[in-house]
């Protein structure tokens, strides 16, 4: 999500259900991303949309 000046706010993850055959959300970042899968990965949201 995009807050009215284009800076990211917050990153919806979602991972697969393959049961379901959805996907559901798994997490909702705030300030940074950090992933678990495949990698463990911290990226600040700053990083994301800087030139």
């Amino acid at each position: 999500m995009l807050d009215e000046k284009y800076e990211i706010v917050e990153v919806k993850e979602f991972h697969l259900d393959a049961v379901a055959s959805e996907y559901r959300l798994h997490r909702v970042h705030q300030a940074e991303l950090e992933l678990e899968l495949p990698i463990r990965v911290t990226v600040p949201f700053l990083a994301l949309t800087a030139p």
